[in-house]
């Protein structure tokens, strides 16, 4: 089992190498939890709760800083494509028409 390796979920098929490879290294994982279906393995368990009993509240913290992680890489995302964030600033429309302001605020 690698470090990057996602969780078995129930009913997944793996290969034996990889099903033996599991006994081996970790040990919440047993030979029992794993049907014989060749060439494969099927595993019986579901990992993610093997690993909220063996991590308790630090899988839900790992799993917030995740998350976290995640929506702040979200938002460089769309400031490298958009740009900063500025407030929109309303322009008003100006009253005074064209050619009265080329005459020199002079009224005729």
């Amino acid at each position: 089992a690698g470090w990057m390796t996602p969780p078995l979920t129930e009913g997944q098929l793996v290969s034996r190498e990889f099903a033996d490879r599991l006994v081996t290294h970790d040990p919440y994982i047993f030979e029992q939890d794993f049907w014989d279906r060749p060439p494969y393995k099927q595993f019986r368990a579901d990992q993610i709760s093997m690993w909220h009993h063996k991590l308790g509240r630090f899988f839900e913290l790992g799993t917030l800083y995740t998350v976290l992680a995640g929506m702040l890489n979200m938002l460089v995302i769309y400031d490298a494509w958009a740009g900063p964030m500025h407030p929109f600033v309303k322009q008003e429309k100006s009253t005074v028409n064209p050619d009265e302001e080329s005459n020199d605020g002079t009224a005729a």
